[in-house]
């Protein structure tokens, strides 16, 4: 079996730096394209080359509870922790792109 190392409950995992609401907003306002989900999985879609900046901000913002995020060209997956916090995330995605109009 492939070594594995799991957190404890207590321990802290935050390495976020809490990123600017504004910045997130705007980044969501330019390059949310769509974002849909399946079970845990968000997909998130940006023009071409936005995602990783995208992804980036969302990391940062420490807003969305995720177990990860992957960052392609155009195309973002986020890892919810149940379907509950996926439909949470993109519900919350979608009404902070449309704040930033």
């Amino acid at each position: 079996a492939a070594p594995h190392y799991v957190v404890s409950v207590d321990a802290d995992t935050s390495l976020r730096v809490v990123g600017s609401q504004p910045a997130l907003i705007r980044a969501l306002h330019e390059l949310l394209l769509s974002a849909e989900f399946s079970q845990v999985m968000v997909v998130v879609h940006t023009p071409p080359g936005g995602a990783q900046y995208l992804a980036g901000h969302l990391d940062r913002s420490g807003c969305f509870d995720t177990l990860g995020t992957v960052a392609g060209d155009d195309t973002i997956f986020m890892v919810a922790r149940d379907e509950n916090h996926a439909k949470k995330i993109c519900s919350e995605l979608v009404a902070l792109a449309e704040s930033g109009s």
